[in-house]
């Protein structure tokens, strides 16, 4: 459960509020996600931030699990698709249930 300074937080338990060096180590070219995605994003603190958690997510998972709609280019819809696919990119076990196929695909 990682955050940022000013991030609505919704859940206490196991939370873990990035520092700004935290947040550094996360950062991500904005450009070479939205090329690895095939999608626009706007260039804010808070979108940064945000894929900075994610960054943090994925690397110190084992396992990821997500929930979403797996896309015709085999992407995950939203936000929880940069997650999948940084996942992709560091070789993890990647889960994913489709909410429209109601079912679960693993990604080798």
């Amino acid at each position: 459960n990682y955050t940022f300074e000013g991030h609505q937080i919704v859940r206490q338990r196991g939370l873990h509020m990035l520092n700004r060096e935290e947040l550094n180590r996360g950062d991500v070219s904005l450009e070479y996600v939205a090329k690895l995605m095939s999608r626009r994003y706007t260039d804010s603190p808070t979108f940064r931030h945000i894929l900075q958690t994610i960054w943090h997510q994925i690397i110190n998972g084992q396992e990821i699990f997500v929930i979403g709609e797996i896309l015709d280019d085999l992407t995950v819809k939203g936000g929880t698709g940069w997650g999948a696919e940084f996942a992709k990119l560091c070789n993890k076990p990647l889960y994913v249930f489709d909410q429209n196929k109601a079912g679960w695909f693993k990604w080798n």
